[in-house]
């Protein structure tokens, strides 16, 4: 028999991408990569769930989250997410320390007026998103 009960599953179905002008890549511009959601704020996850157009970066520093992302951050030069990646495609609630999300490398054109709330689009990340990126 089947179980029909509703399950948690850390996804969050509204987010609209309005942010996104045109996705050149159809696909082939993202990834799967690990968030470290310890690397998060509250003020980047309104309502509980982290919207789509957070700027992310890797982290390359030796530990236990080497390798996987988090908020692109100019002042966290010692953890390496100091270097902008591109955008967290889809909006999730999160529901653990790791969690699976797809990154948004390029090319594509963004609305800066439309990124969500604390997504660390700086001039700095803007300057080393512009090679696959145009701002509008």
């Amino acid at each position: 028999m089947s179980n029909i009960a509703i399950r948690k599953t850390g996804r969050f179905g509204s987010d609209s991408r309005v942010w996104v002008y045109a996705d050149v890549s159809a696909q082939a511009g993202r990834a799967s990569v690990t968030l470290d959601m310890s690397k998060f704020t509250a003020a980047q996850m309104p309502d509980g769930h982290l919207p789509s157009g957070i700027v992310l970066a890797k982290i390359t520093a030796a530990g236990p989250s080497q390798g996987k992302y988090g908020p692109y951050d100019k002042t966290a030069t010692a953890e390496g997410r100091d270097v902008p990646a591109g955008f967290l495609w889809d909006a999730f609630t999160p529901t653990g320390t790791d969690e699976a999300a797809p990154l948004w490398f390029g090319p594509g054109a963004i609305k800066e007026s439309k990124l969500p709330v604390g997504n660390g689009l700086t001039p700095e990340a803007k300057s080393a998103l512009s090679a696959w990126f145009k701002f509008f």
